[in-house]
């Protein structure tokens, strides 16, 4: 999988996300493209990620594998909202990819939108989830390069500290 650039993503993402309110399927493609940018973040930070592939890794091992990979925060930690993110929306696409019908998915979803850090005015749920997607999405594609420490900062012994 070649990494493209974010403008790649973007239409990538635009492409698969189904819009218009069929939450099921919002959730089941989001998963998808987030997912798949965490395996390219995964096959970018680790130098021989390959021998992974026999690991047979869930989804939620990626993630928490990538999480353990990223060294580099925002200042003042900013983004540590990503990879809780990630993994709420990882348990919502499990529990309704493995129970026919699931009570409370509007509330959950309202709930990972509202753990993703955008400045959202609207009250459509559905349009919102799809920015707290692409939001999520793109802030995992940010990290498949490491990135100048001096752009960061606040992590001992790595960051600047201006």
């Amino acid at each position: 999988m070649n990494e493209p650039g974010i403008f790649g993503t973007f239409d990538h993402f635009r492409q698969h996300l189904p819009i218009g309110g069929d939450f099921t399927m919002m959730i089941l493609k989001g998963h998808l493209l987030i997912e798949e940018q965490v395996n390219l973040l995964l096959e970018a930070r680790i130098p021989k990620s390959s021998v992974l592939k026999d690991a047979n890794f869930t989804t939620h091992h990626k993630i928490v594998l990538a999480e353990a990979v990223i060294e580099e925060t925002y200042s003042g930690g900013q983004d540590a909202w990503l990879w809780p993110a990630i993994r709420k929306l990882n348990k919502l696409r499990n529990d309704i990819a493995h129970h026919l019908s699931k009570p409370g998915i509007p509330d959950r979803i309202q709930d990972f939108v509202e753990q993703v850090p955008t400045k959202l005015e609207s009250t459509n749920l559905c349009h919102n989830f799809e920015i707290a997607l692409w939001t999520t999405c793109s802030e995992v594609h940010l990290r498949i390069n490491a990135p100048d420490p001096t752009d960061y900062k606040n992590v001992p012994g790595k960051m600047r500290s201006d």
